[in-house]
C-alpha cells in the first residue's frame, strides 16, 4: 500500500490514481529517458545553435546561452500537449 500524495489516504500499490481525490498519477517511464527524444533534443538545439549564430548573428557563447533554453521550451511545450507520451 502506499499513500496518496494529495489527500494522504491509503491507495493499491499500483493504482493509477486515487479514488478519493481523483488524482492521476502518471505510469510508463519519463519522457526524457527515452534516448530518441534525448537525441532530437540534441539534434534541435545544434539547429537552434546555427541558426542564432548565422542569421541571427549572435556571438558564440550568447548562441549557446541563448539556444538550450528555447529547445528546453519548444520541448516542455510539445510534452505538455501530449506529443511524446500521450
Amino acid at each position: 500500500m502506499q499513500e496518496c500524495l494529495y489527500c494522504h489516504k491509503e491507495l493499491a500499490a499500483k493504482a493509477k490514481g486515487c479514488p478519493h481525490c481523483g488524482m492521476a498519477y502518471p505510469t510508463g517511464r519519463p519522457i526524457y529517458t527515452f534516448p530518441a527524444v534525448i537525441i532530437a533534443f540534441l539534434i534541435c538545439c545544434v539547429i537552434c545553435f546555427f541558426y542564432l549564430q548565422r542569421y541571427a548573428g549572435t556571438p558564440d557563447w550568447l548562441s549557446v546561452v541563448i539556444a538550450i533554453p528555447i529547445v528546453l521550451l519548444l520541448f516542455a511545450g510539445l510534452n505538455k500537449l501530449g506529443t511524446f507520451c500521450g
